[in-house]
């Protein structure tokens, strides 16, 4: 367990983005992951790669692809890599997402699909930036319900609080990003 524990930090050390997450449904639901986002340009160009791993207690998977940031602001990528799949089923995964940000907020998308057709997900966020450390937006996510959320990083900190208001159950979540 130490071990993986050290590999992680290590991996997250390496990566652009790495962010450890626990999120509490109202109504009882706990759950816990491990992100890990890494991307790279072609030297000065516009093209690169990007790779995202995720780890948690009810799912896993992993990409890799080309990424386009044809301006500072904006970023689209195509990715393709594996999920948790039961016995006997395909763990192939296809990815495509687009993120558009500057200062004043931003908005982020993602396409998930698996060998399956029926196996998709789909997930959008837009966020405002209001003040020093507080965003307000709202999430659309497939299967759960379009939900207005409040970000807040503590100052001097690597964590960020968040909350969710979903018609079927609000959640609270706490990241550690690394």
């Amino acid at each position: 367990m130490f071990a993986l524990a050290c590999a992680i930090v290590f991996a997250a050390n390496l990566a652009n983005a790495a962010t450890l997450e626990d999120k509490i449904t109202f109504g009882g639901k706990t759950s816990h992951k491990l992100s890990i986002f890494e991307s790279k340009s072609f030297g000065e160009s516009a093209f690169g790669w990007s790779a995202y791993f995720l780890t948690g207690q009810y799912w896993s998977e992993g990409y890799v692809g080309p990424t386009w940031t044809p301006a500072p602001w904006v970023s689209l990528s195509a990715s393709v890599g594996v999920q948790s799949a039961k016995s006997g089923e395909n763990p192939t995964r296809y990815a495509s997402s687009a993120l558009v940000g500057n200062k004043f907020g931003s908005l982020y998308a993602v396409y998930e699909r698996g060998a399956e057709a029926s196996n998709n997900w789909w997930k959008a966020k837009a966020f405002a930036n209001v003040a020093k450390g507080v965003k307000v937006g709202v999430f659309f996510e497939k299967d759960v319900d379009v939900a207005p959320v409040l970000e807040l990083s503590i100052p001097e900190t690597r964590l960020v609080v968040w909350g969710a208001y979903y018609a079927s159950g609000s959640q609270l979540g706490l990241k550690y990003n690394f």
